[in-house]
């Protein structure tokens, strides 16, 4: 049987971004969220020391900044000042960071919406899942691992297009990130993780 290769020159469409799902994490100093925040993520001062300063990295979405109850969204790493032991917690949910997005048509992002652990879906936000949105003769996803410190030495993240469970098929896009010491799907283990998701046309 004759094997037919093909090359690069054919046009895609692209899609990429940065998967985020720590779970929720507390601490007194920088350290406690691995040195810096999570752009995009909600932040709760729960107790509030005087001579910290958060302003500069912060979009306060409820209360006021520096202060005991505020929430806010990281808009930068570092606060221009955590030397005196505020308390803040994060919220921990699935944070998604596009960076590009040739698909013509944006991409909608559930954490583990048929219930369980440790995956996540894409779906077309236009249309939902539509059939064949991702044909699987044409798509490839792949992802790799950023690891963050709280996270297992051993993890591996899984990729490919299925159903994302009504009649219609190839109509998602399916990330699970596996544990490798227990081999279960995980939550709480995506940190900047990249997934690329490509369409050839």
């Amino acid at each position: 049987m004759a094997i037919k290769y093909t090359t690069n020159n054919y046009p895609c469409r692209t899609y990429k971004a940065l998967l985020t799902q720590t779970g929720s994490l507390g601490g007194t100093d920088i350290s406690a969220f691995d040195y810096r925040f999570i752009i995009g993520e909600s932040y709760a001062i729960a107790t509030y020391n005087a001579g910290d300063d958060f302003s500069n990295i912060a979009n306060v979405t409820s209360g006021t900044i520096n202060t005991s109850g505020c929430v806010f969204i990281a808009t930068g790493y570092t606060p221009t000042n955590w030397s005196n032991g505020s308390l803040l917690g994060s919220e921990g949910g699935l944070i998604v960071d596009v960076l590009e997005n040739t698909l013509g048509f944006k991409v909608d992002w559930a954490w583990a919406p048929f219930g369980g652990n440790g995956y996540y879906v894409a779906i077309n936000s236009d249309l939902g899942p539509t059939d064949n949105t991702f044909p699987i003769e044409k798509t490839m996803v792949s992802s790799s691992v950023n690891y963050p410190y709280q996270s297992p030495y051993f993890m591996s993240t899984i990729t490919g297009v299925g159903s994302y469970g009504g009649p219609g098929t190839n109509d998602a896009v399916f990330v699970d990130a596996m544990d490798m010491d227990t081999y279960l799907l995980t939550d709480n283990l995506l940190y900047y993780t990249p997934v690329t998701i490509t369409i050839h046309d």
